[in-house]
């Protein structure tokens, strides 16, 4: 717009009346117009930082919050019962991903993905959305520290699975 200049003050501008063809035009208003620069990259959705590098020892210490890492091919039975009870930080927040119980309770601030998820899942079973965002290198290395028990049966999914389906009419 050629009448609009970005960033020039009315005091700057000239208080006298132009003549233009025979007919007189006097400045009657001035308005600033700032017009915010956009963003060079629109900003990141991310909560936390992405994890370039390995896991080390004292991650998984403080993951583990000092209990010895159960063995995986002999796990204690966890009631469902009971999982629902820790879903908050004084009793632990404990999530099931298939039939596995994990103790994230200390894991809070190491995940990448903030620890609002935690508490969205705590005591609950969250299988779909666990492996939706997560492949089995994500689990490997915290799984020693974070694995509690299994449990039977497992907890219905309070967010049911979106359905899949595709299309089969005529193209």
């Amino acid at each position: 717009m050629g009448w609009m200049r970005r960033g020039v003050y009315a005091a700057a501008l000239p208080d006298v009346a132009l003549d233009v063809g025979g007919s007189k035009v006097t400045v009657e208003h001035i308005e600033r117009v700032d017009i915010p620069t956009p963003p060079s990259a629109p900003p990141s959705k991310r909560k936390g930082p992405r994890r370039r590098t390995p896991v080390t020892e004292e991650e998984l210490a403080v993951a583990a919050g000092g209990r010895e890492p159960v063995d995986p091919d002999d796990l204690p039975f966890i009631p469902p019962e009971s999982i629902s009870k820790h879903d908050n930080l004084e009793d632990g927040l404990w999530i099931v991903v298939e039939d596995r119980v994990y103790d994230c309770t200390n894991f809070l601030d190491l995940h990448p993905g903030g620890p609002e998820v935690f508490h969205q899942f705590a005591g609950k079973q969250c299988t779909w959305q666990f492996w939706k965002w997560h492949s089995r290198k994500h689990l490997e290395p915290w799984e020693s520290s974070l694995l509690i028990g299994y449990t039977y049966p497992v907890p219905p999914n309070p967010y049911p699975e979106p359905k899949r389906w595709i299309r089969t009419g005529s193209l």
